[in-house]
């Protein structure tokens, strides 16, 4: 899950100006409307801390991020509403990495077992993060425009959605 998460969060960072430079949009403004995704997932990130204080259970959160990531990047497809897509995954982004950041300490029984859990998820999900950025270079390349690369994006973030009950 840390994985998915993290691909779905740097994919955008990483080729977002790209894709919507080729949708007419200005490089200033292209990294404007990234700026406001990661602000919003910031503004996320406090907002799940402090859901997760409140909540016993936190799968609704997670299917409620999962689905706003999945909408997010799905809504990409259209360009013209950028703005609205990436608040929206922005939100699911943010809320996600809380989330799981927070399963180390919920499924472990001692502090070493959270940080050897925390490692593991770590080196494996950043690794997947980051083939997930080549593989997505590599279907724009093939394809030829982003919409072969978005739909896989947001079928990663379909996924996650399907395991955010179990979280």
């Amino acid at each position: 899950m840390t994985g998915l998460q993290s691909l779905a969060f740097y994919t955008l960072i990483d080729w977002f100006t790209p894709c919507a430079q080729a949708e007419n949009y200005s490089q200033a403004d292209a990294g404007w409307l990234l700026f406001l995704y990661q602000a919003i997932a910031i503004i996320a990130n406090l907002g799940c801390m402090v859901a997760l204080k409140r909540l016993r259970d936190a799968r609704l959160t997670a299917v409620i991020a999962s689905g706003a990531r999945f909408c997010g990047v799905l809504g990409l497809l259209l360009p013209e509403l950028a703005a609205l897509w990436l608040i929206i995954a922005g939100l699911g982004v943010g809320a996600s990495l809380v989330l799981c950041l927070s399963l180390f300490n919920s499924r472990a029984r001692n502090p070493y077992q959270a940080s050897q859990l925390s490692g593991m998820a770590q080196r494996v999900g950043y690794a997947l993060a980051a083939m997930g950025l080549l593989l997505f270079g590599v279907l724009h390349d093939l394809s030829g425009d982003w919409t072969l690369p978005l739909a896989l994006l947001a079928l990663l973030s379909l996924v996650l959605m399907g395991l955010a009950p179990g979280r």
